[in-house]
C-alpha cells in the first residue's frame, strides 16, 4: 500500500512540473478590447509588467506566491517523493495544509476575469497557461497528500493507543471497586 501511494505522489509530482513550467509562459489570460485589440499575457509577463510600471509590492507578491511558492514546493515533494524512507512526516502535513494557500492565485486570475467581464471595457477569457498553472497546484496537493507517512509515526500512535488503552481498562477496574 505503501508503495502505490508513492508511486502516485511520485507521478503527481513527474505531472506537475511541465505544467507548472507551462502555466509560467503560456498566456494565462486573453483580454479583448473594443473587438480590435487581444492582449494575451502569460504570468512571467505579467510579472514584468507590473515591475516596468513601478508596482514592486504587487510585482513581489506575486513572484512570492506564483514563482517561490510553488517551486519550493514541488522541489521539497520531489525529495520527499524519491527520499528512500518517508522521513519528513511533518513536512508532509504541512505541504498538505499549505497546498491551499497555492490556489489564491487561480481564484484572483478567476476574479480577473469575471471583472474584466462585467466592467464592459474588455472581454477576458482564460487560456492554456491558467489552465497548466491550476492543475499543477492540484497536482501537488494531491502528491502531498499521497506521501506515506513514517512508520516510526505509526508505531508510536500504536503505542499510545496501547497506552489509553491500559488507562482505560485500569480505571474499570477502580470503578468497580
Amino acid at each position: 500500500m505503501i508503495a502505490l501511494k508513492r508511486s502516485i505522489a511520485l507521478i503527481c509530482v513527474v505531472i506537475a512540473w511541465p505544467l507548472l513550467a507551462a502555466g509560467y509562459l503560456l498566456p494565462l489570460i486573453e483580454l479583448k478590447k473594443l473587438k480590435f485589440f487581444t492582449d494575451t499575457p502569460s504570468l512571467l509577463s505579467v510579472i514584468a509588467g507590473l515591475a516596468d510600471e513601478k508596482d514592486y509590492f504587487l510585482a513581489s507578491i506575486l513572484v512570492v506566491f506564483t514563482l517561490i511558492f510553488p517551486i519550493s514546493k514541488l522541489a521539497l515533494l520531489s525529495a520527499l517523493v524519491l527520499s528512500p524512507k518517508s522521513q519528513f512526516a511533518p513536512i508532509t502535513k504541512w505541504l498538505a495544509r499549505l497546498g491551499k494557500w497555492s490556489m489564491l492565485d487561480v481564484l484572483i486570475l478567476a476574479v480577473s476575469v469575471y471583472a474584466a467581464h462585467k466592467s464592459g471595457l474588455a472581454s477576458a477569457a482564460s487560456q492554456p497557461g491558467a489552465w497548466c498553472f491550476a492543475l499543477s497546484i492540484l497536482l501537488a496537493a494531491l502528491a502531498a497528500e499521497f506521501i506515506p507517512q513514517s512508520p516510526q509515526k505509526t508505531a508510536q500512535s500504536s503505542k499510545e493507543s496501547a497506552a489509553n488503552q491500559t488507562l482505560s481498562t485500569r480505571d474499570k477496574f477502580i470503578q468497580a471497586d
